[in-house]
């Protein structure tokens, strides 16, 4: 048994040094473009830092300070250098940012500030140049110094030259280039000239003197070329930026359009354009690639029609250097060492600063792996600064910044050392000192005034300088003093320990298997020192229960520290863990809780197929604490989503089956579940055989053969529509076999449709006469039993006679009644199912008439869903399978007006005192011109729970009346009540919502007006006591 216990002597790292903050750059100035063009007067540099205020900020160009001082155009203030009336020759140069505060310095990487500019041109630089007709040919203008690049126009005859023009292009040069020359290109030009920097305010523009260009007789150019000058050039640049090729030909004078430049990339080999981010522009002269990567280096050629006639560029994309590792901030004592390693990819050159300064090599600053390593050896506190790596290459400059921290002070404690600390006899007890100085403490400890020294029950640690007391003893009781000591001071902690009877599990908690479902305690008992509270907890498979978060685990006080666990699932099983703690200390004690549940799923299913048999292999799950007994397997195929037992209680010793008499013709998918007392286990994961079962006949038949009626001459026989999963086979036809009743005769017909579910004979069918018929379904296996013989009808007449008779009566408003007298069915051949009533209105005629279906051999319908004062004419036919018989003649009436359209409102009920009557009022409506006169109103009721239709209609009479009893309600029962009034023209609106009651021994009263549907007799009381109240404290106010 071990036990252990830490007396906290806790001093705060660093006490004697603050924590500061040296600046850290959160913007750097960068590469700024001015335009001489520009109206604007001044142009801005911008630098940010974050740190211990204050913070103040110096400038530097090219390497020398700033001073407004001395320069009246500058102004700094805090994260911005200002530089008025901008001077190319003056302020052009490299830039520097400088962030200082009590900590130190730190600098920005160096942002160039250049001047956009276009020179004037010599005025008297006039020129002559010449082209030679059909061949082609460049003139220029010779632009003046610039920067960083132009736009040039040309102007011939003073008149714009056309840039849609594909025989003429402006070089990024200025240069004005023809495919071919013509005659007509000879003439005055000037070019005018403006920087390509878009800026704020003017736009300075040159104009060039005047170029002469002559056009000389010559012939046409056999080929296509390209000079030296209108080659692409190699281009170098960094992942990330845009890049353009440019590439001009000569030609000769084409018979159609000028034939586009065309581009390929040469290498590496086989690769492509750069997808989606190539560009090609003014007839494919102009290559662009946005936004460079890596991947896009290589060659690329221009040409047209000939690849070898063609001209071709580099492309070498760089990378700026990137931090692998970079210097981190450190707080070192005195008189240690600090070191720092970097490392930057891409990087030629590694140069350190210190507060800003160049740091070079010094007695105790040394640098190693060509300035990856910087190491400061015993260390001052002088040392504290800002320490800045910066890393380049031709292509970016990178930096990372670190602070040094360099403490000295004397040993310092946080808090006093604890007093009465309790220590556990038998336990290891560790007394800390954790104390901070600079340089690092001795430690010396006593106990009771006596030096303490290692042995073997004491061992005094070195980091941190704690005493480690083992097997504590009554003896170990008593005062401790930790006395640390440094070249700046001494300090002294005291603190004490109070001897404690250590705490014992003495109940450990037992091994115990449950079912899963069942509930078990875990018991938990311990003995701790008397004067100290005892607490329990348990872990699970390490981890602690949170009683709050999982409500199947419990502890109470009066159990000690049993844990019960409810309900148990397979997840709840493994290693339960009680621990006993107090302040001083704790002990453990683990057992083991298995979980009996439904065994795991099989894994490894293996299926094979052999014609109507399977041979499956398993690998058996975990049996979850209870021995497997038998095994499951089921199955399902590509006719059914449904799984399908095949086989049960297969050995729990055999892994193996043969399935035999499968469905033909399907393909399976298996899965195997193992079995034990507690139950089935979870399916295996389903494996699919891959292949089919064999073929064979059909063996079964169609069902629910039947038919009869059709057209004249015919015998339809029908069947429910055959299940693939009964084919057998990739098809199936069918073979129809019928027979009079009275004959021993058949025929036979055959159906290719797999799907079909009819036949119609036509050979030979008598008139409403009595056939058996069957059906059988075969595919290219064989033949498949037939059905049972089914007896029916053939085809029949239609009836011959009309119905006479006909009466129509209103009913309602909507509803009309029908009434005719019925046919002689003798009359015709078949069998009467009905009678069709066609309905038309005044407005209408027979050819849109509505039809009504009466089935049977009834005499009268209503027909409803009419028009209110509507008139309709009635016609009746009979109908046989054979058809419709003749038209009757035609009736005629008048539906009455609209029924009661006004809802009642204010619905309420008043429960009687003697038993379950309720006193059912409402709010009487009344009826305009264009409804029936209101003849009274139904009061219908019906339990909760029911359907309207299920409702009881009590009748009151009278327009007059509106209060009904409904009597013989029961008790406890919640009825729903509805009122709507009545006329000739039938029943109206419905009073909404149905007025709840619940008949209960006592009165009650209940309105629909509630919302709720719940106001009762004693709510109306209390309100009108309330109101009696109310109005005897008005009239004391007014006395």
């Amino acid at each position: 048994m071990f036990y252990k216990i830490i007396l906290s002597c806790v001093a705060l790292f660093g006490a004697a040094v603050h924590a500061e903050t040296g600046p850290i750059l959160m913007q750097q100035p960068e590469e700024t473009i001015f335009d001489t063009a520009t109206n604007v007067d001044s142009v801005s540099l911008h630098c940010r830092a974050t740190g211990d205020e204050p913070i103040t900020y110096t400038w530097e160009k090219d390497g020398a300070p700033l001073s407004q001082a001395t320069n009246a155009r500058l102004v700094i203030t805090p994260g911005q250098l200002t530089i008025t009336s901008p001077e190319r020759t003056v302020d052009g140069g490299e830039y520097v940012c400088m962030a200082s505060n009590q900590v130190g310095s730190v600098r920005s990487l160096p942002a160039e500030l250049v001047f956009a500019y276009v020179d004037s041109f010599d005025p008297s630089a006039t020129s002559t140049q010449s082209l030679t007709a059909g061949q082609g040919g460049c003139v220029t203008c010779n632009p003046p110094p610039h920067f960083p690049g132009i736009l040039v126009n040309w102007f011939h005859e003073n008149m714009l030259v056309d840039s849609s023009d594909s025989r003429i292009r402006v070089m990024d040069d200025g240069r004005l280039c023809f495919f071919y020359a013509l005659a007509s290109d000879a003439g005055a030009y000037r070019c005018q000239v403006k920087s390509n920097v878009i800026s704020d305010g003017g736009v300075e523009m040159r104009v060039s003197p005047l170029v002469t260009v002559t056009v000389n007789a010559g012939s046409s150019s056999s080929a296509i070329r390209i000079v030296q000058e209108n080659r692409p050039t190699d281009v170098t640049t960094i992942a990330g930026e845009d890049v353009k090729f440019e590439c001009f030909f000569y030609g000769p004078q084409p018979t159609g359009q000028i034939p586009r430049v065309q581009w390929v990339r040469t290498s590496p080999p086989g690769a492509g354009l750069p997808t989606g981010r190539a560009v090609l522009e003014e007839g494919g002269e102009i290559l662009s690639i946005v936004g460079v990567q890596l991947e896009d280096a290589g060659s690329y050629l221009c040409y047209i029609d000939d690849v070898n006639s063609g001209a071709s560029a580099g492309l070498n994309v760089a990378e700026a250097p990137a931090w692998v590792s970079e210097p981190m901030d450190a707080m070192k004592d005195i008189n240690t060492m600090q070191e720092w390693n970097v490392e930057a990819e891409e990087a030629d050159q590694y140069t350190w600063y210190r507060n800003g300064e160049i740091l070079t090599a010094r007695d105790r600053h040394q640098f190693r792996n060509n300035l990856e390593t910087l190491i400061i050896s015993d260390l001052m506190t002088t040392d504290t600064a800002m320490y800045q790596c910066f890393a380049s290459n031709d292509h970016g400059m990178i930096y990372s910044a670190a602070q040094l921290s360099v403490r000295a002070f004397p040993p310092e404690f946080l808090s006093p050392m604890e007093t009465d600390k309790p220590a556990p006899l038998t336990a290891t007890v560790t007394v800390v000192c954790d104390v901070d100085a600079a340089p690092a403490p001795t430690v010396t400890w006593q106990h009771d005034g006596q030096p303490i020294t290692d042995g073997a029950r004491y061992n005094l640690t070195a980091d941190p300088p704690n005493l480690v007391i083992i097997d504590v003893q009554m003896s170990d009781g008593g005062t401790y003093q930790c006395t640390a000591t440094n070249s700046n001071g001494t300090v002294t902690g005291e603190g004490s320990l109070d001897i404690k009877d250590a705490t014992v599990i003495t109940g450990h908690p037992d091994n115990t298997l449950v079912e899963v479902g069942q509930s078990t305690t875990l018991k938990c008992k311990a003995a701790h020192d008397e004067y100290l509270e005892l607490t329990y907890l348990w872990e699970h498979n390490g981890v602690e229960i949170d009683l709050s978060e999982i409500e199947r685990y419990r502890m109470s006080e009066r159990d000690n520290g049993n844990l019960e666990i409810v309900s148990a699932q397979l997840r709840d099983g493994g290693e339960y863990t009680c621990v006993a703690l107090t302040v001083a200390d704790s002990d453990r004690s683990s057992a083991t809780l298995d979980i009996a549940g439904p065994p795991g799923p099989p894994s490894g299913l293996s299926v094979e197929v052999e014609n109507l048999a399977a041979n499956l292999r398993w690998v058996p799950g975990t049996d979850n604490n209870s021995p497997i007994t038998s095994f499951t397997i089921e199955g399902q195929t590509d006719h059914s989503d449904e799984w399908v037992e095949l086989r049960s209680g297969e050995s729990a010793g055999s892994n193996s089956v043969r399935l035999v008499n499968l469905d033909p013709f399907s393909l399976y998918s298996f899965r195997v579940i193992a079995v034990n007392r507690i139950g089935r286990g979870t399916p295996s994961e389903p494996v699919e055989a891959g292949v089919k079962t064999g073929k064979t006949a059909p063996t079964a038949s169609p069902s629910n053969v039947g038919g009869g009626g059709g057209n004249t001459g015919d015998l339809r026989i029908t069947w429910d529509k055959f299940p693939s999963s009964k084919w057998n086979s990739e098809t199936v036809s069918y073979k129809v076999e019928w027979q009079k009743v009275d004959s021993q005769v058949s025929s036979t017909g055959l159906l290719e449709e797999p799907n079909a579910i009819i036949y119609t004979a036509t050979l030979g069918i008598e008139l409403y006469t009595q056939y058996n018929v069957r059906v059988q379904a075969k595919n290219d296996e064989g033949e498949g039993p037939f059905s049972e013989w089914a007896v029916i009808y053939s085809y029949q007449e239609a009836p011959k006679t009309a119905p006479t008779g006909v009466k129509a009566e209103r009913a309602s408003g909507t509803t009309i009644n029908v009434s005719w007298d019925a046919i002689d069915e003798s009359t015709f051949e078949g069998e009467l199912m009905g009678y069709k009533l066609k309905y038309w209105s005044d407005d209408s005629n027979e050819a849109n008439a509505n039809t009504a279906v009466s089935l049977g051999v009834g005499t009268s319908n209503t027909i409803a869903g009419l028009e209110p004062s509507t008139r309709y004419t009635v016609m009746v036919a009979a109908y046989s399978g054979g058809g419709n018989g003749p038209d009757s003649n035609t009736a005629s009436d008048t539906t009455f007006k609209s029924a009661p359209m006004q809802k009642p409102t204010g619905v309420r009920a008043v429960q009687s005192e003697t038993g379950g009557d309720l006193t059912v009022n409402w709010n009487g409506i009344t009826t305009s011109a264009s409804e029936e006169p209101l003849m009274g109103y139904k009061v219908r009721y019906r339990t909760e729970g029911t359907f309207a239709p299920d409702a009881v209609t009590i009748i009151v009479q009278g327009n007059e009346k509106t209060t009904a009893i409904i009597r013989g309600l029961t008790y406890e029962t919640t009825y729903l009540i509805t009122v709507v009034g009545y006329s000739d023209g039938g029943n109206g609106a419905s009073s909404n919502p149905p007025l709840s009651v619940t008949i209960a021994k006592g009165r009650t009263g209940q309105s629909s007006d509630d919302p709720n549907g719940a106001s009762r007799t004693a709510g109306v009381l209390s309100f009108s006591l309330f109101c009696v109240v109310t109005l005897l404290h008005s009239l004391s106010q007014l006395l």
